[in-house]
């Protein structure tokens, strides 16, 4: 393998490069290599003027020239027998704007051109073509048809045409906008027709400016003429109708169309009714009978007017004029003298009237109707207009008269029951209301009574007394001359009010509940518990219950206790309770001989042994005990039950408690000399006296 090689650049000469390389591990001789190379040369281009006017090429302009240049490395010129030449020069683009020059066939030349390399054959540099004068714009304005003049409608379909061209030889301009305003102060836009939409209808002639720019001219400006005449209405769906209909009371007039969505805005139309009338924006309205010429101008800017007329006919509505009588819900019942008549009248609208929209009076007669006249026969009424200045006449309505009829009525008599309030709401008393009616015409009246309200079922054998609810039906038949007559009436048989009182009673603590019993007020005379037979029933309700032995039981306790009655089954009654009061006395305690005391000391005395005496009795008494003992002999109150001969007085009491009374027994007693006899290993004897506080007590004792 080679040593490696160290590189060094020795500027020897001016232009050319010696590179030597020697070995860096070593010592003793050293190899150079030497290698030289051309200088390369960077062209630098200077141009007179970088911008020229356009003119559809992308040659340079006269007068416009690039001087070439070289440099070193260094960024040195170098004019050493060497200089720089191009073979041509030309804008990248041949429009306006910042446009780069291209250099190109650059190439060495001179005495040393052979000692250098050129580092590029091609330059750009900076340059701009600016706008051609407008000058050598030429505008061209075309019209729709050859004519300026518009219709208002067609002003936004039918527009001008602006072109342009150039009078650059061999030259076309391009792309370009056309720009409009109304004014020539204004702003421009390129929409002509919305331009041409705000020109209004004018007897002159309305000038549109416009301005043309383009990318490589100055923008230029012109401007052309237009007429706008008026558009017809004609075509529009404009339809303007006239009415002919019968008389309705409304008032009626012509009727016009105008569809929003094809009649220009703005558009109005006016009325009159006659040639000498002014123009209304409201139609002339007709209500009576008749027949009207209505004349109508359709009128909208830049429109022409549109105008004609159309007929209002309103024609008489035929009336129906029908004899009757005044009353006839009544009618003519049998017996009435002659009737009053009355036309009723068929066909008014709008809530006309015979008074409001009729004159006169129209003449009625009956010629077979007589007092006598039977239930059943028919006559007729005849009617006419009448004559002279009462006769019946109407401006609107034709009249048809139509005669009229009636029939005698059976007469309907009312059945009068002549007591209803007295049993309308009937108290319960064990008897039947008494119910009276009548009726016209020698007439018996039928009295049904059934049950509910309204009457269901078939009709009761008799009239009820039980509490319910009824429906009295009155009948009476019908007559040649007379109607049926029926009525009915509900009634109530409402109970009767009883009051129940529980009898207060006492008992004392421990007793079983005794037999309650009730008083009563308010029973139907000859009515009671006992004689209804078993329909009604009478319990008791109370909280109390007899105490057990061994057993707690506050429902046992000595107090007052509730006593509610109920009785049930009498329906024919309301039932008021009233309490009693079941009062438990407090029991009076017994005091038992747990101890025995009587049975063993039956005298009321023991001999001295030396234990207490115990004679407590037990008691049923459930309130705080007490036990006094008493020495009768000194009168002192001993805390202790007694041990020690002496005579007593014991006392025991209760007090009263939740269901005993306070209670006490007495027990006096005494505790008598015991001999006691004991043996001792001496022979002596010896009696000794032993005196103790409050007591004196002799002891025999055997030593």
């Amino acid at each position: 393998m080679l040593p490696a090689r160290r590189q060094i650049i020795l500027k020897k000469l001016e232009h050319i490069k010696y590179i030597y390389s020697f070995d860096a591990n070593y010592t003793g001789d050293r190899y150079v290599y030497f290698t030289i190379e051309k200088q390369k040369l960077t062209p630098v281009a200077v141009i007179s003027n970088a911008s020229k006017t356009y003119d559809g090429t992308t040659s340079l302009a006269s007068g416009q020239t690039i001087a070439l240049t070289l440099q070193d490395e260094a960024g040195n010129t170098v004019l050493d027998g060497v200089s720089a030449r191009y073979e041509a020069a030309t804008y990248e683009s041949k429009d306006v704007g910042p446009n780069s020059i291209q250099i190109t066939g650059i190439s060495l030349t001179g005495e040393n051109a052979d000692k250098y390399d050129l580092s590029a054959s091609t330059l750009s540099i900076s340059g701009n073509i600016d706008q051609a004068s407008a000058e050598k714009l030429v505008p061209n304005v075309t019209y729709p048809g050859n004519n300026n003049v518009i219709e208002y409608e067609n002003r936004g379909t039918f527009l001008p045409t602006v072109t342009v061209s150039s009078n650059i030889s061999g030259d076309q301009v391009g792309s370009y906008v056309v720009s409009y305003s109304a004014t020539q102060e204004g702003s421009y836009v390129s929409d002509l027709k919305g331009v041409m939409q705000n020109l209004n209808v004018q007897e002159t002639e309305q000038t549109i400016y416009y301005r043309i720019t383009t990318q490589n001219y100055e923008p230029t400006t012109g401007n052309f003429t237009v007429k706008i005449i008026p558009s017809s209405l004609n075509g529009k769906g404009i339809v303007v109708t006239g009415y002919d209909g019968q008389y309705d009371g409304n008032p009626h007039t012509i009727t016009a169309t105008l569809p929003a969505s094809s009649v220009p805005s703005g558009t109005e139309i006016k009325y009159k009714g006659s040639a000498e009338s002014e123009w209304s924006q409201e139609p002339p309205s007709y209500t009576d009978a008749g027949e009207y010429t209505v004349n109508y101008k359709i009128s909208c800017p830049n429109y022409k007017d549109l105008e004609g007329s159309q007929t209002v006919h309103i024609r008489p509505r035929s009336l129906t004029v029908t004899a009757g009588l005044k009353n006839p819900k009544r009618g003519v019942i049998y017996g009435d003298p002659m009737p009053e008549f009355e036309a009723s009248y068929t066909g008014f609208v709008k809530n006309e009237t015979k008074e409001t929209a009729l004159t006169g009076t129209p003449m009625m007669t009956c010629s077979t109707y007589t007092q006598e006249s039977g239930a059943g026969t028919t006559h007729t009424i005849s009617i006419e207009a009448g004559s002279g200045e009462g006769a019946l006449s109407a401006r609107n309505y034709s009249l048809r008269f139509t005669p009229g009829s009636f029939t005698v009525n059976k007469k309907q008599a009312t059945i009068e029951v002549t007591n209803y309030n007295e049993w309308k709401a009937y108290t319960y008393d064990g008897k039947s209301p008494e119910i009276e009616a009548a009726v016209e015409g020698e007439r018996t009246v039928k009295v049904e009574i059934y049950a509910g309200n309204p009457a269901s079922g078939s009709a009761l054998a008799e009239i009820p007394k039980n509490v319910g609810t009824y429906t009295a039906k009155f009948t009476a038949a019908e007559t040649a001359n007379y109607g049926a007559a029926e009525i009915s009436l509900p009634f109530d048989i409402v109970q009767r009010e009883l009051k129940v009182t529980a009898v207060n009673q006492s008992i004392t603590y421990g007793d079983p509940a005794p037999q309650y019993t009730a008083v009563y007020a308010g029973f139907a005379a000859g009515e009671s518990l006992e004689s209804l037979k078993g329909k009604g029933t009478l319990s008791f309700t109370c909280a109390y219950q007899q105490a057990k032995a061994g057993q707690s039981n506050e429902n046992s306790n000595a107090g007052t206790y509730t006593i509610t009655p109920a009785v049930a089954g009498l329906n024919n009654y309301k039932v008021t309770s009233v309490d009693g009061t079941l009062t438990v006395g407090r029991k009076t305690p017994t005091f038992t001989d747990s101890a025995l005391w009587k049975e063993k000391y039956p005298d009321g005395s023991r001999v001295y042994d030396g234990t207490s005496v115990n004679i407590t009795p037990s008691t049923d008494g459930d309130g705080a005990r007490n036990y006094i003992v008493e020495n009768t002999e000194t009168g002192e109150v001993l805390k202790t039950d007694p041990v020690n001969v002496g005579t007593y007085k014991a006392t025991y009491s209760v007090a009263e408690g939740t269901n005993y009374q306070a209670g006490s027994i007495s027990y006096e007693f005494a505790i008598t000399e015991a001999e006691m006899k004991t043996s001792r290993q001496m022979d002596m004897m010896e009696s000794m006296m032993v005196t103790r506080m409050g007591s004196r007590f002799l002891y025999r004792m055997s030593l």
